[in-house]
């Protein structure tokens, strides 16, 4: 199987894979990279600002084959909407008894 390298970038940091990770193809490596984009996204979460993670494989030639990029962002809506109106009791109609 060939051997895939997952480098992951952040703004600030750069991490290099010298390890490696053996993959049936290109395509199990995407869903690697994908997953550690994902995992290095959720443990460093900081919500001062939106800051993406990017993933950069290499093959066992060390040239790059794919990048996966991943980003969290909140959007608001503004304004806030208002909670419902609380609901109204359903009256009941009478029946004439019958005589």
């Amino acid at each position: 199987m060939p051997l895939f390298y997952f480098d992951v970038r952040r703004k600030t940091s750069f991490e290099v894979d010298h390890k490696g990770r053996e993959c049936a193809d290109i395509n199990a490596a995407s869903i690697v990279a994908e997953r550690r984009a994902a995992n290095v996204l959720v443990r460093g979460i900081d919500f001062s600002e939106e800051r993406p993670v990017t993933v950069e494989v290499r093959n066992e030639y060390s040239q790059r084959a794919l990048t996966v990029e991943a980003k969290l962002a909140t959007f608001f809506v503004w304004p806030q909407p208002e909670p419902p109106a609380p609901k109204r009791a359903k009256r009941r109609k009478r029946t004439k008894a019958a005589s």
